[in-house]
């Protein structure tokens, strides 16, 4: 059980160097859950970057937002409303002790004038159910690199 998912669509290894310390399937379930709660009522926000500071590492949410016409809340909500447990890969730790949950999510997006494509999407929350006062999407854009979806076949 498990998929890899690369932008280059190279081969991977079969299974990540160590997911002994990440959530159970059920568990994801349950933060996913309560984290569409937040976004169903508009209690979320897209980090999206300074468009004048071009070191701001969100410019890239910003940019994939424009071009497949994600700005509009709505359609924000509708796209991050169907992010699915089976999307999960890992969670990440940062400095602070904070969990970042993080998401690759594979659907067919749109430029204007052009043809339908499939994006594999990066999406990395920030947010703690019952502890936050909104879903924080630090993250919403194409994968970088090869990433591992555990509950994926």
């Amino acid at each position: 059980m498990g998929l890899w998912i690369s932008p280059s669509g190279e081969d991977q290894p079969s299974a990540p160097l160590d997911s002994r310390s990440e959530p159970s399937l059920s568990h994801v379930e349950r933060y996913l859950k309560q984290a569409h709660e937040y976004i169903r009522n508009g209690r979320f926000v897209v980090l999206d970057g300074d468009p004048e500071d071009e070191s701001n590492t969100r410019n890239k949410n910003r940019s994939f937002m424009t071009t497949y016409g994600l700005m509009d809340v709505n359609r924000q909500k509708r796209f991050l409303l169907s992010v699915d447990p089976q999307d999960f890969c890992h969670v990440k730790r940062t400095n602070d002790g904070r969990g970042l949950y993080v998401f690759c999510v594979e659907r067919e997006l749109q430029k204007p004038l052009c043809s339908p494509e499939t994006i594999a999407v990066y999406v990395k929350h920030d947010f703690k159910p019952g502890v936050s006062t909104r879903n924080i999407i630090v993250s919403l854009h194409p994968i970088e690199h090869s990433i591992y979806l555990p509950f994926r076949d």
